[in-house]
């Protein structure tokens, strides 16, 4: 698995000016080397940007 494809999601949590939580990141890298499992986080913690930015990630480098 290339982390390569993670970079455009990480550069745009830093033009938001915000910094990935380790939760969010192992998420990605989880999904993207296609295992599954839960987010338990609390509210507004990220979640939704947890489990959406995986597969963002791989459409995009596609």
């Amino acid at each position: 698995m290339d982390l390569e494809v993670l970079k455009p999601i990480e550069s745009w949590f830093q033009l938001q000016g915000w910094t990935p939580s380790a939760f969010q990141k192992q998420s990605w890298i989880a999904y993207l080397k296609g295992e599954s499992g839960l987010i338990q986080v609390p509210t507004g913690s990220g979640k939704t940007l947890a489990a959406v930015m995986g597969p963002i990630a791989q459409i995009l480098s596609e």
